[in-house]
């Protein structure tokens, strides 16, 4: 997604502009619970209109800023960014709200061959990527659900246009749920599909958006989203581990979860994703299909501990 930087391109000076952006760190910093400075890479170059910035908020999403504009980069598949019915898709409510965090009110939504594996974006202004994509596309078209392209893999325009009409109807509806509760709504981007992040005097917490409830009564200082598959929070020196409906697995004052792919030499697809403390020794499976459960059960010696989304599997011995 390419987003119009309207904010910076407003301010005048190159002070004006580093002081924004040392702002939007700070910013950035508290929203996504970000560890370290030093990964948020901030770049003054010599030419005084045009500075660098870069920022994770989570494992698949990347953005960018270049000489006017934002991208935002992810793993996602492009048509997962469209919904079957004209409703929000969680890859467009993520986007929607990073967008918000940036100060942009739409964007262009495209393809990699609009960006990094088809235009040189470091050598273009907003105004050249826009002409460069009326070149190779004509003019430009509305975000339109994906049953307009077929399924489940449609046919679909390599740039859009989205004024993100429903995201902004879903944020005031979070914003007026969360009001009622006595908290701020960060977005509408959701952890694991379900928790929302909101804050009130300055701290953040997370909230089921199934129950409208805390899922904890603490503010937490940081979270990471596991691909979708389980979740952790820091509370303090305290870490917690989650599974995708929001029951804990792990707590530990040590270390940290980090999580990567299973995939046995005779599988050419991931068959779940393993989750493990290294500090502590801690670790679990999450089946991503549940025909592969008794598969890994056997393959790991471990058994099962069930939620309704997934099927997660931890050894012996941490029972």
């Amino acid at each position: 997604m390419i987003l119009k930087a309207d904010e910076l391109c407003q301010l005048k000076t190159y002070d004006e502009k580093v002081a924004y952006i040392k702002a939007l760190e700070d910013r950035l910093l508290k929203k996504y619970g970000i560890q370290d400075r030093d990964s948020m890479m901030s770049d003054e170059l010599d030419d005084e209109n045009y500075l660098r910035f870069r920022f994770e908020p989570y494992d698949v999403v990347s953005v960018n800023m270049y000489n006017g504009f934002w991208e935002i980069e992810s793993a996602y598949r492009y048509s997962q960014y469209f919904s079957d019915d004209g409703t929000s898709t969680g890859v467009r409510n993520l986007f929607f709200s990073i967008a918000r965090d940036l100060g942009c009110d739409d964007g262009y939504v495209c393809s990699e061959h609009c960006t990094w594996n088809g235009e040189s974006l470091e050598r273009m202004t907003f105004e050249d990527w826009i002409a460069r994509m009326k070149e190779r596309f004509g003019e430009m078209r509305e975000y339109t659900p994906a049953q307009k392209y077929g399924e489940p893999e449609g046919d679909f325009p390599e740039v859009f246009h989205d004024d993100f009409a429903e995201c902004k109807a879903e944020f005031q509806e979070v914003e007026t749920k969360l009001g009622e509760m006595g908290y701020r709504a960060n977005g509408i981007d959701r952890i694991c599909g379900q928790f929302l992040t909101a804050s009130k005097e300055g701290k953040t917490y997370i909230v089921d958006s199934s129950t409208w409830t805390l899922l904890l009564p603490d503010p937490v200082d940081y979270y990471q989203d596991m691909n979708t598959y389980a979740f952790e929070v820091m509370v303090g020196q305290k870490r917690v581990l989650f599974s995708s409906e929001g029951r804990k697995i792990f707590e530990s004052d040590k270390g940290h979860f980090d999580w990567e792919w299973v995939v046995p030499e005779y599988h050419l697809d991931p068959l779940a994703v393993r989750i493990i403390n290294k500090e502590t020794g801690q670790e679990t499976i999450v089946v991503t299909r549940r025909e592969y459960q008794e598969e890994l059960g056997v393959y790991y010696g471990y058994r099962r501990y069930e939620d309704a989304k997934h099927n997660i599997l931890i050894p012996e011995y941490q029972l």
